[in-house]
């Protein structure tokens, strides 16, 4: 015990960098299934942590980053409790039959770089286990990250875009281990624009992938945070000819982006 206390002290930090150990009254004993998200698109996958963290039976934490958490030594119960002391567990009082991890970029990382972590969460979560990448027109995701890191008022230079391509198709790579290892029935795959175009058809078809009930208040929360929003980042970085290209080449790898191999900007 005193080892996985010393593991969850020093990674896991809170806003201001305390680590996050206060109490918290979820009841686990009805838990069935442990949700990662993995892939690439940061502010996606926050809105949807947030929005299923509406449901009054899944908790998702805020970012745990639970693969290396759990490859680092900490257990499978220290996880869960863990997580039900983040800012979001701290609000369930109910039985809960789901629980996660939204740390989207990390865990699709963790894969990518070190395949067996795969192995080391399928022997430590003995829950079912089931996934969400959520994602959106590759060349907007791409351009988000490369704005991330450019100073404010400056350009992305060439380089810079180049290093978020090769990194975009890393993550990548780690959802389609996801799919190879798990299955496809464990991995819901969530497109942006189908999100805003029907939110409640989508949050309906995500709590039927968790087998849980879809309450009219739940749907009714997905209602008021989506709504559309043009976000297309493409423009404003610095594409030539060559790397779209490279971007469309790899598009033919992975199957839930081959809508987007014909986009032209």
């Amino acid at each position: 015990m005193k080892q996985g206390f010393e593991i969850t002290r020093d990674l896991i930090r809170g806003t201001w960098g305390k680590p996050l150990f206060r109490g918290h009254s979820c009841r686990l004993d009805g838990l069935d299934t442990f949700c990662f998200f993995v892939g690439n698109d940061e502010h996606q996958g926050r809105l949807i942590c947030q929005l299923l963290n509406h449901h009054p039976q899944i908790l998702i934490s805020g970012g745990s980053n639970s693969f290396r958490l759990l490859e680092k030594g900490l257990t499978e119960h220290q996880l869960y409790d863990l997580i039900c002391r983040t800012r979001y567990g701290r609000r369930k009082s109910g039985s809960l039959r789901v629980i996660g991890d939204r740390r989207a970029g990390a865990s699709a990382r963790e894969i990518f770089s070190r395949p067996r972590s795969v192995d080391s969460v399928a022997e430590k979560i003995t829950l079912a286990k089931k996934f969400i990448h959520a994602y959106r027109n590759p060349f907007d995701a791409i351009a988000s990250s490369s704005l991330k890191g450019a100073r404010p008022g400056g350009s992305v230079t060439r380089p810079r875009l180049e290093q978020e391509v090769r990194q975009y198709f890393e993550r990548c790579t780690g959802v389609k281990l996801v799919h190879t290892n798990f299955g496809a029935q464990q991995l819901f795959l969530m497109n942006h624009d189908r999100l805003v175009a029907d939110p409640v058809r989508t949050l309906t078809d995500l709590c039927a992938f968790f087998a849980v009930d879809c309450p009219e208040s739940f749907l009714d929360e997905g209602r008021q945070a989506i709504r559309e929003s043009d976000r297309k980042t493409r423009y404003a970085v610095p594409w030539d000819a060559d790397l779209k290209a490279l971007v469309r080449s790899r598009i033919r790898e992975f199957f839930w982006l081959e809508p987007y191999q014909q986009e032209d900007f």
